[in-house]
Protein backbone atom coordinates (compact mmCIF):
# COMPACT_ATOMS: atom_id res chain seq x y z
CA UNK A 1 0.00 0.00 0.00
CA UNK A 2 0.88 3.13 -1.06
CA UNK A 3 1.34 6.19 1.89
CA UNK A 4 -0.92 8.40 -0.20
CA UNK A 5 -3.83 5.52 -0.14
CA UNK A 6 -2.93 5.36 3.66
CA UNK A 7 -3.31 8.70 4.22
CA UNK A 8 -6.38 9.58 2.26
CA UNK A 9 -8.05 6.63 4.23
CA UNK A 10 -6.80 8.65 7.24
CA UNK A 11 -8.32 11.46 6.21
CA UNK A 12 -11.64 10.21 4.76
CA UNK A 13 -12.16 8.25 8.46
CA UNK A 14 -10.95 11.17 10.37
CA UNK A 15 -11.58 14.40 8.43
CA UNK A 16 -13.99 16.62 11.13
CA UNK A 17 -11.25 16.29 13.76
CA UNK A 18 -8.71 16.89 11.04
CA UNK A 19 -10.40 19.91 9.36
CA UNK A 20 -10.63 21.19 13.01
CA UNK A 21 -7.34 20.60 13.58
CA UNK A 22 -6.09 22.53 10.83
CA UNK A 23 -8.13 25.34 11.53
CA UNK A 24 -7.11 25.83 15.06
CA UNK A 25 -3.53 25.65 14.15
CA UNK A 26 -3.97 28.36 11.23
CA UNK A 27 -5.74 30.62 13.41
CA UNK A 28 -3.24 30.18 16.29
CA UNK A 29 -0.22 31.26 13.47
CA UNK A 30 -2.30 34.03 12.49
CA UNK A 31 -3.01 35.47 15.51
CA UNK A 32 0.83 35.24 16.80
CA UNK A 33 1.61 36.26 13.68
CA UNK A 34 -1.21 39.54 13.53
CA UNK A 35 0.43 39.80 17.25
CA UNK A 36 4.17 41.00 15.35
CA UNK A 37 3.01 42.32 11.86
CA UNK A 38 0.03 44.98 13.25
CA UNK A 39 0.34 44.79 17.04
CA UNK A 40 3.63 45.38 17.55
CA UNK A 41 4.57 47.61 20.17
CA UNK A 42 5.34 51.47 18.09
CA UNK A 43 7.96 52.78 20.24
CA UNK A 44 10.35 51.04 22.53
CA UNK A 45 8.03 50.50 25.62
CA UNK A 46 8.99 46.91 27.12
CA UNK A 47 5.60 46.44 28.62
CA UNK A 48 4.53 46.94 25.39
CA UNK A 49 7.16 44.13 23.90
CA UNK A 50 6.79 41.75 27.17
CA UNK A 51 2.55 41.80 26.54
CA UNK A 52 3.08 40.91 22.86
CA UNK A 53 5.60 38.44 23.90
CA UNK A 54 3.21 36.89 26.73
CA UNK A 55 0.28 36.90 24.31
CA UNK A 56 2.50 34.80 21.29
CA UNK A 57 3.32 32.90 24.50
CA UNK A 58 0.17 31.85 25.65
CA UNK A 59 -1.16 31.04 22.02
CA UNK A 60 2.13 28.86 21.41
CA UNK A 61 1.14 26.82 24.40
CA UNK A 62 -2.62 26.50 23.21
CA UNK A 63 -1.39 25.34 20.04
CA UNK A 64 1.17 22.63 21.76
CA UNK A 65 -2.07 21.64 23.87
CA UNK A 66 -4.29 21.31 21.08
CA UNK A 67 -1.64 19.50 18.58
CA UNK A 68 -1.25 17.02 21.67
CA UNK A 69 -4.87 16.25 22.15
CA UNK A 70 -4.73 15.64 18.32
CA UNK A 71 -2.21 13.11 18.35
CA UNK A 72 -3.32 11.57 21.61
CA UNK A 73 -6.88 10.28 19.84
CA UNK A 74 -5.61 10.45 16.28
CA UNK A 75 -2.13 8.93 16.69
CA UNK A 76 -2.25 7.18 13.17
CA UNK A 77 -1.73 10.47 11.79
CA UNK A 78 2.04 10.37 12.88
CA UNK A 79 2.18 6.03 12.88
CA UNK A 80 2.96 4.45 9.73
CA UNK A 81 0.67 1.41 8.95
CA UNK A 82 1.54 -1.75 10.28
CA UNK A 83 1.85 -5.05 7.36
CA UNK A 84 0.95 -8.36 9.19
CA UNK A 85 0.60 -11.85 6.72
CA UNK A 86 -1.34 -14.00 9.24
CA UNK A 87 -3.75 -16.78 9.43
CA UNK A 88 -7.45 -15.59 10.57
CA UNK A 89 -8.14 -17.69 13.95
CA UNK A 90 -12.11 -16.60 14.45
CA UNK A 91 -14.78 -13.88 12.89
CA UNK A 92 -16.78 -12.26 15.29
CA UNK A 93 -19.83 -10.05 15.10
CA UNK A 94 -21.00 -8.32 18.02
CA UNK A 95 -24.86 -8.43 18.27
CA UNK A 96 -26.74 -5.87 17.92
CA UNK A 97 -23.86 -3.34 16.85
CA UNK A 98 -22.45 -3.59 12.77
CA UNK A 99 -19.12 -3.94 14.59
CA UNK A 100 -16.95 -6.64 13.23
CA UNK A 101 -13.63 -8.49 14.15
CA UNK A 102 -10.90 -10.26 13.28
CA UNK A 103 -8.69 -12.35 15.27
CA UNK A 104 -5.36 -13.21 14.16
CA UNK A 105 -1.99 -14.39 15.52
CA UNK A 106 -1.05 -18.27 16.57
CA UNK A 107 -1.04 -18.22 20.01
CA UNK A 108 -3.20 -15.91 22.74
CA UNK A 109 0.26 -14.32 23.29
CA UNK A 110 0.56 -13.39 19.64
CA UNK A 111 -3.22 -12.95 19.26
CA UNK A 112 -4.57 -9.86 17.84
CA UNK A 113 -7.80 -8.96 17.59
CA UNK A 114 -9.13 -6.08 14.69
CA UNK A 115 -11.62 -3.90 13.55
CA UNK A 116 -13.11 -4.31 10.02
CA UNK A 117 -15.82 -3.60 8.01
CA UNK A 118 -19.03 -5.57 7.04
CA UNK A 119 -17.65 -6.41 2.99
CA UNK A 120 -14.65 -7.50 4.53
CA UNK A 121 -15.83 -9.59 7.11
CA UNK A 122 -18.12 -11.51 5.02
CA UNK A 123 -15.88 -12.20 1.88
CA UNK A 124 -13.20 -13.86 4.61
CA UNK A 125 -13.28 -17.60 6.40
CA UNK A 126 -11.82 -18.90 9.25
CA UNK A 127 -8.53 -20.06 8.13
CA UNK A 128 -7.54 -17.99 5.37
CA UNK A 129 -4.17 -16.90 4.86
CA UNK A 130 -4.21 -12.81 4.57
CA UNK A 131 -2.17 -10.19 4.02
CA UNK A 132 -3.79 -7.04 6.13
CA UNK A 133 -2.23 -3.24 6.57
CA UNK A 134 -3.90 -2.04 9.81
CA UNK A 135 -3.91 1.36 12.06
CA UNK A 136 -1.22 0.73 15.20
CA UNK A 137 -3.73 2.46 17.99
CA UNK A 138 -7.23 2.05 16.02
CA UNK A 139 -6.76 -1.89 15.25
CA UNK A 140 -8.59 -1.20 12.22
CA UNK A 141 -7.94 -2.96 8.78
CA UNK A 142 -7.26 -0.35 5.91
CA UNK A 143 -6.60 -2.74 3.42
CA UNK A 144 -7.04 -6.60 3.18
CA UNK A 145 -5.66 -8.96 0.93
CA UNK A 146 -6.50 -12.55 0.75
CA UNK A 147 -3.23 -14.61 0.23
CA UNK A 148 -4.90 -18.74 0.54
CA UNK A 149 -8.33 -19.83 1.24
CA UNK A 150 -9.06 -22.28 4.11
CA UNK A 151 -10.35 -25.62 2.59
Amino acid sequence: MRMIEYYVFLFWTTWPATAMFFLAEMFGAYRIIEYWLRKRPRRRDILDYLACVGKSLLWGLAMGVYFVVFSAAYGDWLDRPLVIQSEIQSLEQIAGEERYFLNIGADDEEREQLVVDETVFRALNVGDQVELTYLLRQKRVVKCRVLSRAE
